[in-house]
């Protein structure tokens, strides 16, 4: 029993979808960089093609290229001549992975699949703006931490230079007060010791007087007196 091939021969083998897709990928790019012909695709007759919808991947002769861009859903495609492809193929080989995804017996499932991630996409898309709204909110709450730390250090500093001129004149005025103070002490003192001097005059002259009386003679006595 042959285990490869099926009863009814090669042609009852199931198509090999990433053979065939990189099949016509090789195809589209002989054509495009000129080393087969490319035809027109929509053409009973297959015209020479003069451009190539990046959309549908349909080469398009120049009539057909006018009468795809008017039929409906294909006013957005993205048509291009065939000389301009030729000097950038990178964007036909996106275009064709792209579709080569693609499978013609799950295009629904695949319909499905997009739709979940366009979902997923404005999840996304929604935590990213919300992400930018937090991020500008924290911004801001740095900048009014930033403004408000200055003004305090402000107001820190003209405390602290209003403190220190206070301090400064009360100082000034303790001196002041200090120096009065101990001048008029001074002065009561000189007036004290004035007091002292006078009164230890008198007392000296008392004291002379009592010597001479008691020591001299009566006519010594009498002149002291007098």
């Amino acid at each position: 029993m042959n285990l490869l091939c099926p009863a009814g021969g090669v042609k009852e083998l199931p198509n090999n979808f990433f053979i065939n897709r990189l099949l016509d990928e090789v195809d589209l790019k002989r054509k495009v960089e000129g080393e087969d012909e490319a035809k027109c695709d929509m053409c009973v007759d297959e015209g020479k093609a003069e451009s190539l919808c990046l959309d549908c991947i349909t080469f398009l002769c120049e009539h057909c290229h006018e009468f795809h861009k008017k039929m409906k859903g294909n006013q957005n495609h993205n048509i291009t001549e065939l000389m301009e492809l030729q000097s950038d193929k990178k964007q036909v080989d996106i275009r064709l992975k792209a579709k080569s995804m693609l499978c013609p017996n799950h295009d629904l499932e695949v319909n499905d699949h997009r739709k979940e991630m366009e979902k997923m996409i404005e999840q996304v898309e929604e935590m990213i703006n919300k992400l930018s709204m937090s991020r500008q909110k924290v911004v801001a709450a740095g900048e009014k931490i930033t403004s408000q730390a200055s003004e305090v250090d402000q107001q820190i500093d003209l405390y602290y230079d209003e403190l220190h001129q206070l301090l400064q004149q009360q100082r000034e005025e303790l001196k002041n007060k200090l120096q009065e103070l101990s001048t008029k002490k001074k002065k009561a003192i000189s007036l004290q010791l004035e007091q002292i001097d006078f009164t230890e005059a008198q007392l000296l002259s008392v004291k002379e007087l009592n010597d001479a009386v008691k020591n001299g003679s009566d006519q010594e006595a009498l002149i002291y007196c007098s």
